[in-house]
């Protein structure tokens, strides 16, 4: 019976991790494809050399993002780590600014001591 009770407790525990990755996949999926619709819409505007209506979409754009940024910690984490991954990928600073690598090799010589 115990060993019967534990088989299912842990197939509960599969089946629910499952429903979560499955979850998450749709998230995703669904970003993309919010994604790939405001690129293609800009593309678009953008053969049609409608500058007003691609000015709409870009301040639409901000006006969501800012929306879930000031409303969601969550959503702030995760802007943030994505993005410090991408900027130390192209070698910048969180601000933009690209890195002198020399001198941050430097310092970290110095620290090092």
């Amino acid at each position: 019976m115990k060993k019967c009770d534990e088989i299912g407790r842990r197939k509960d525990e599969v089946n629910q991790h499952i429903l979560n990755l499955k979850r998450q996949q749709a998230e995703t999926r669904s970003r993309y494809q919010r994604y790939v619709s405001v690129m293609n819409n800009a593309r678009k505007l953008s053969q049609k050399k409608d500058v007003k209506a691609l000015e709409e979409l870009s301040l639409r754009q901000v006006g969501i993002f800012m929306s879930k940024w000031n409303k969601s910690e969550v959503f702030r984490c995760n802007y943030e780590k994505s993005m410090v991954q991408s900027l130390q990928i192209r070698q910048l600073y969180w601000d933009g600014r690209i890195r002198n690598l020399d001198k941050e090799e430097e310092q970290q010589l110095l620290l090092n001591c």
